[in-house]
């Protein structure tokens, strides 16, 4: 429990002491509403609900179900030729303290004849603690191989794998992904919630 609403009766001083009335400075408590709580007390692990169920427990599960630290969203961006910028606004989601992004799967087309080349997917926005490390420096996501004659497909065989950043307000995406032709991406953007 986390609080409790107490009252005291005072003696009155007229009616002399030893009243029926009178009390001493302990304080007496005289509801067990537990729905009306100001007092924050440290739950422990003996403490238990009406229902004889831990206290503890019910946190734990209210705590990752209901008010997560992080919130994950997966969006889909349609890739034109070359370059795509795309409006994350559009989405309707709380971009404003994104901590996380990765690509999940994808695929995109391509014009290329040499299948030992590659096709590089280029975000400017994503800070390069969370790009894959290069010579060039640039904000590489992923460096993709060609293995069909028109398109390319790729899927993360690293999902679980999660790299977090200072939190950034990210309102749109620039891809750059040379040779491309167009596509589809699947990206994971982690958001930290907040804790007002």
């Amino acid at each position: 429990m986390e609080g409790y609403v107490f009252s005291t009766v005072q003696a009155d001083s007229d009616s002399g002491s030893g009243s029926e009335y009178e009390t001493d400075s302990s304080e007496e408590l005289l509801s067990s509403n537990v729905g009306v709580q100001f007092k924050a007390l440290a739950i422990t692990d003996e403490d238990r609900l009406e229902d004889y169920t831990k206290a503890k427990t019910y946190e734990r599960v209210r705590n990752k179900y209901f008010t997560p630290e992080i919130t994950r969203h997966s969006i889909s961006v349609v890739l034109g030729n070359g370059s795509t910028t795309q409006d994350l606004t559009l989405f309707g989601l709380d971009l404003d303290r994104v901590i996380g992004i990765k690509l999940v799967k994808g695929s995109i087309s391509h014009g290329i004849t040499d299948l030992s080349s590659h096709i590089d997917v280029l975000i400017p926005e994503i800070p390069y603690v969370a790009c894959v490390k290069n010579a060039e420096g640039s904000h590489l996501i992923q460096r993709l191989s060609v293995y069909t004659l028109t398109a390319f497909y790729y899927e993360n065989n690293n999902i679980f794998h999660d790299i977090y950043f200072t939190p950034i307000k990210l309102s749109s995406l620039s891809i750059t992904h040379e040779h491309g032709t167009g596509g589809n991406l699947e990206f994971e953007i982690t958001v930290l919630n907040r804790t007002e």
